[in-house]
């Protein structure tokens, strides 16, 4: 092996280790591709009243429902932003959202407020995804 060479692979082990690896087609042109990516957007809902919102990113188009996984999940005390965070490259996600308006600390699906991304699914690559809006209806998922 030349030194050349043997100084890239040095250098590729080290950035790798640091947690982030970089595609590289010339000297002078990287890209770092991040370990993960965010997902941002919006929760709209007019009829807002009270309760917890939880807003997640699931595994399948089934979201709440087994054998589905919560890739990620956060919660606010009123509509307005939200930022999940998602591994990068990680493919296909469903995002959605449901409102406990009734304060009980249990998530009915069936019954209480909830919407989901319009758009679902989105593909998470190894860039951040923004305008990811979503608008709560009274009723329920499904």
């Amino acid at each position: 092996m030349n030194v050349s060479i043997a100084v890239v692979v040095i250098a590729i082990v080290a950035v790798v280790a640091a947690g982030a690896y970089y595609i590289t087609t010339s000297e002078n042109d990287e890209e770092e591709v991040p370990e993960y990516i965010t997902i941002s957007g919006m929760i709209i809902y007019d009829d807002y009243s009270q309760g917890e919102i939880f807003i997640g990113a699931f595994d399948n188009s089934d979201l709440l429902k087994p054998p589905g996984e919560t890739i990620d999940a956060v919660s606010l005390w009123a509509p307005g932003t939200y930022s999940l965070t998602i591994p990068a490259n990680y493919g296909e996600i469903w995002i959605a959202a449901i409102n406990d308006a009734n304060n009980d600390g249990v998530l009915d699906i069936g019954g209480e407020p909830a919407g989901r991304y319009a758009r679902n699914p989105l593909t998470v690559g190894t860039r951040d995804i923004e305008d990811v809006d979503i608008t709560l209806q009274p009723g329920g998922l499904f």
